[in-house]
């Protein structure tokens, strides 16, 4: 079966190593299926990596890390940071990062563990690197509803390379909140996120948002990151213009609903707009692998408080749990998105679902297999679109098999959506 793994991911241009099986399904079957669809073959082969925005502006799917504008490099331990694990090393980071802020510049972190106050916040400034490597950053636990190890607010070109942030859920000293995070980017534009692994945080390994009467993010890349056991999501986009995730893995979210992988969901007033989701995996997560909703309370269908969202060549398997209603992918009450050559598979409830209001979104290309692990009477459908005027819908193209109650469901009897040319079994 690993052969049927590799065979499938190189159709969709995914190299990235995974443990993922079509266990009811041979080589011969799935190869079978491709064939008897040449329009599954052509989008799946298609080069979708650059998407214009609705401002007519191209996303950038490069993930590099812009080469720092000068040769500053201040090194934490010159200004009496220990990272042995013992010591508070908050205030002697942060005085590095303030001798380098707006230079251009690099903090180094080098190997250690260093413990953080993330009540007070390690705060980046603008046009500066923080790197750190083989450095771990750790949360002191604390009974604070709202944290952060790294904190940027309305700052822009700073980059994040390398290193492990750790949380501290399992010492937590309170009960109440559900924000404690390993990065928040607030207000900010230009930012990459490179190569960092958050876990075990209190709410979310990463978030990008806006602060109080600020803009929302802007230019905002996070590439090649790790989300693990973290507490509320791996990762919250709520309010941001013009966003990447590629190469990642939000994996094992429990604790607080909604626990999800990647929760795109913007609070009243904020907006989602032009963010790409790829190359990346979603698993084990007790909630929703990837999510784009908009409360029903906040807007009516036809709302446009999420926008142009792109999720495609992406592993999404193993979410939900019995206890939460949740999907692989799910889009709720937002229009105008794509979910493109994914794998979604052995998810506990259904695949993709497209409901409460959600319209003129695309599902082409995509493999949705083996839904509805947990086998109750009402989930375990592949490709799912429900509720009023989730309408003008376009499904086409993809492999739905294996699933428990259904391959593919319109709720819709007005033929409102276009659901047509697709490999069913």
């Amino acid at each position: 079966m690993k052969k049927l793994s590799l065979i499938i991911l190189g159709l969709l241009g995914i190299a990235v190593p995974v443990a993922w099986y079509l266990n009811d399904y041979s080589t011969e079957d799935i190869i079978a299926l491709f064939n008897q669809n040449d329009q599954a073959i052509d989008l799946i082969n298609r080069d979708i990596n650059q998407k214009p925005s609705a401002a007519g502006q191209t996303l950038d799917t490069s993930c590099e890390v812009p080469v720092p504008a000068s040769n500053v490099v201040v090194n934490v331990r010159d200004f009496g940071a220990a990272g042995n694990g013992i010591n508070n090393d908050t205030a002697a980071i942060q005085a590095a990062i303030d001798r380098v802020t707006g230079t251009g510049g690099t903090v180094l972190v080098p190997s250690g563990t260093y413990m953080i106050d993330a009540v007070t916040k390690l705060r980046l400034g603008s046009n500066m690197t923080f790197e750190m490597k083989g450095a771990t950053l750790q949360a002191i636990p604390n009974n604070a509803t709202n944290y952060s190890i790294i904190f940027m607010n309305n700052v822009s070109d700073v980059n994040v390379i390398g290193g492990t942030l750790i949380g501290e859920r399992a010492n937590h000293l309170g009960t109440e909140g559900e924000w404690g995070m390993g990065i928040a980017v607030m207000s900010s534009q230009n930012v990459v996120i490179h190569s960092v692994i958050s876990k075990d945080a209190w709410g979310d390994g990463f978030y990008v948002g806006r602060s109080d009467n600020n803009p929302i993010s802007s230019n905002v890349k996070v590439c090649s990151v790790v989300a693990d056991n973290n507490r509320r999501q791996g990762i919250s986009i709520v309010a941001v213009d013009s966003m990447l995730v590629n190469n990642s893995t939000f994996s094992n979210t429990n604790g607080a609903p909604p626990m999800a992988g990647i929760d795109i969901e913007p609070d009243l007033g904020d907006n989602v707009n032009n963010v790409i989701i790829m190359n990346s995996q979603m698993f084990n997560n007790k909630g929703t692998g990837i999510t784009a909703t908009v409360p029903l309370d906040y807007a009516p269908s036809g709302n446009k408080m999420i926008t142009n969202v792109i999720i495609k060549n992406n592993i999404v398997t193993n979410n939900s749990s019995e206890d939460t209603s949740a999907q692989g992918i799910l889009i709720s009450n937002s229009s105008g998105n794509q979910i493109i050559n994914n794998i979604v598979d052995h998810n506990r409830q259904d695949g993709i679902a497209i409901v409460n209001g959600a319209a003129n979104n695309i599902i082409t290309g995509n493999i949705s297999t083996n839904n509805g692990t947990i086998k109750k009477p009402a989930n375990g459908i592949g490709i799912l679109v429900y509720y009023t005027h989730s309408v003008n819908n376009i499904v086409t193209g993809n492999i739905v098999t294996g699933n428990t109650k259904a391959s593919i469901m319109d709720i819709d009897t007005d033929g409102r959506n276009l659901i047509q040319d697709n490999n069913e079994k």
